[in-house]
């Protein structure tokens, strides 16, 4: 089974995949790095030699600039590492939208619900997958002012939406139908 994974060719840190311990010889794409202190699984360590300054990599994109040296196979974490980004750039194109035939659609239904104007509409899910573990506080504290623009009161349940679902299809869904999270 592989112990590690290099997420993007321009990363430079390394995710570990179960816990490695001090010592433990890490090889991967042909290099080696020895691990100088443990890394519990799911962390990251550096892939080679960074000093302070330097620019952390993971998924492709700068994650956060080293705060301190950091050795080759050394745990990477917010004790040596401050968040960074690339600069953000707009870049303007020209596209004209064309409406697409729909008339194949103009007597079938979906599983959406009605408004109370007669509209209709389907659930929109947000899922917020923090990138880099120096997000997850900022997710936590951006939860009250989401919850409190974004959120309206739950569905009804699926089974009320839906009566002729199937019994297991509409436990399953039900839970799916409201995230008390948001």
């Amino acid at each position: 089974m592989q112990k590690v994974l290099k997420v993007h060719p321009n990363d430079n840190i390394i995710v570990a995949l179960q816990d490695l311990k001090k010592g433990d010889r890490m090889e991967l794409n042909g290099k080696t790095v020895e691990i100088q202190m443990d890394v519990p699984q799911k962390h990251k360590y550096a892939e080679h030699d960074l000093a302070p300054g330097d620019e952390v990599r993971m998924y492709g994109v700068l994650v956060g600039k080293a705060t301190q040296p950091i050795a080759a196979g050394a745990p990477i974490g917010t004790h040596n590492l401050q968040h960074a980004a690339s600069d953000f750039a707009l870049q303007k194109s020209q596209y004209t939208w064309q409406s697409p035939d729909a008339m194949r659609f103009a007597n079938r239904t979906f599983m959406g619900y009605r408004r109370n104007d007669g509209q209709v509409g389907t659930q929109n899910i947000w899922l917020v997958i923090p990138m880099v573990f120096c997000e997850t506080a900022m997710y936590s504290c951006s939860r009250r002012p989401l919850k409190k623009s974004l959120a309206s009161p739950p569905p009804p349940p699926i089974k009320a939406r839906w009566p002729n679902l199937p019994r297991p299809i509409a436990k399953e869904l039900t839970g799916l139908s409201w995230n008390k999270w948001i």
